[in-house]
């Protein structure tokens, strides 16, 4: 069940986001995400959530495949499986796989190729940090998934 974080600019939806995906500690009081403390058990929540920060840095040399490759690489998944690989397949099918990652005017695909990244250990838990920042109106409306923070 998607929830949404909402807030004025500064007011810490970043930050918590952050804490909650083991990035970031905090000072005092305690936090939990899927029945883990963020602090003692970060090696294992990392492996089992995703996060999409607002500004995503894809690899733009890279295409979409070798990005996707090196994502799974870093997220402990050494190779795709079968089960993972739809992500890319899904979302770029055909010769776009082979495309490099550079920026478009809409943005659309960057963040398409961002959400893969984050998918692509098949996570239990997926935080998305304005998902939709760069991406045309029309695209925004149509892409009712999307819940942004």
């Amino acid at each position: 069940m998607p929830v949404r974080m909402v807030g004025a600019d500064g007011a810490g939806k970043t930050t918590l986001l952050r804490i909650l995906t083991t990035l970031c500690n905090f000072d005092n009081g305690a936090a939990a995400v899927l029945g883990k403390d963020v602090v003692k058990g970060y090696l294992d929540l990392r492996k089992r959530i995703g996060y999409m920060p607002q500004k995503f840095s894809l690899y733009q040399d890279l295409t979409v495949r070798e990005n996707l490759l090196f994502f799974a690489d870093i997220s402990a998944s050494r190779k795709p499986s079968a089960k993972n690989a739809w992500t890319g397949s899904f979302l770029f099918p055909g010769s776009g796989r082979s495309k490099q990652a550079k920026p478009r005017p809409v943005g659309r695909n960057e963040t398409k190729l961002a959400l893969s990244c984050t998918l692509i250990h098949t996570p239990e838990i997926l935080f998305l940090d304005e998902p939709t920042t760069g991406v045309d109106p029309v695209s925004r409306r149509s892409s009712g998934k999307f819940c942004s923070i």
